[in-house]
């Protein structure tokens, strides 16, 4: 649907004209220049809406421009920057109730890079985590996972206490394994199974069987 343009104003003059209707970045005005066409210039960044009262530029070129808006009658509003857009400064704050970011990419990169929250909720089909060093601390953690998988070259843990349950089967396969336990080791088993394909040994000051 196209405008219909009707202007009754001098070039060179500003005025406050209401909107009428938005089609893209042309915006239909009525006001002391009666009813004008005109299109949101670049640092008009909120973006008009039918009812706002706009400031409204006509240029000796013979062109109108919404260069403002002064007046946004309801509370929702949108901002427009340019397809490729930058934000600088020295130190930024923002404060708000709530907060959506939603992009097709998202980056969030820093020399350093802190989150506090009450509560995190991070939902994703693949979550990818790498780095050099990764340090945790909690005083509690619970992961539920259908599949866990995990490739470490080296692994280092120090644990107070540690307690596993696992409801169906546990299985380890490694080149070689040695445990080193400093008072006493125990086995409970409905069945055990203990079988080496060249040699056993064991050596103890008293062996006890049956």
């Amino acid at each position: 649907m196209g405008f219909a343009e009707k202007v009754f104003a001098a070039e060179g003059s500003l005025n406050e004209a209401r909107v009428q209707h938005v089609e893209g970045d042309m915006v239909l005005t009525v006001g002391p220049a009666g009813l004008v066409k005109a299109v949101r210039a670049a640092g008009c960044l909120l973006l008009p809406e039918p009812g706002d009262t706009v400031l409204l530029a006509l240029t000796g070129s013979g062109r109108a421009w919404v260069v403002s808006v002064l007046v946004r009658e309801h509370a929702q509003a949108s901002l427009r920057l340019p397809d490729a857009s930058s934000l600088s400064c020295r130190e930024l704050s923002v404060q708000t109730e709530k907060t959506s970011l939603n992009a097709e990419t998202l980056s969030l990169s820093g020399s350093e890079l802190s989150m506090a929250a009450g509560h995190v909720t991070i939902s994703s089909r693949l979550l990818s985590l790498g780095g050099r060093v990764l340090l945790q601390g909690f005083a509690f953690v619970r992961t539920l996972a259908g599949t866990l998988s995990e490739h470490l070259l080296r692994r280092n843990s120090r644990i107070g206490s540690l307690s596993e349950h696992v409801e169906q089967l546990s299985e380890r396969h490694s080149g070689r394994v040695r445990e080193t336990i400093d008072t006493s080791y125990r086995l409970r088993a409905e069945n055990a199974d203990v079988r080496a394909k060249e040699q056993i040994d064991l050596d103890a000051r008293h062996i006890k069987l049956g």
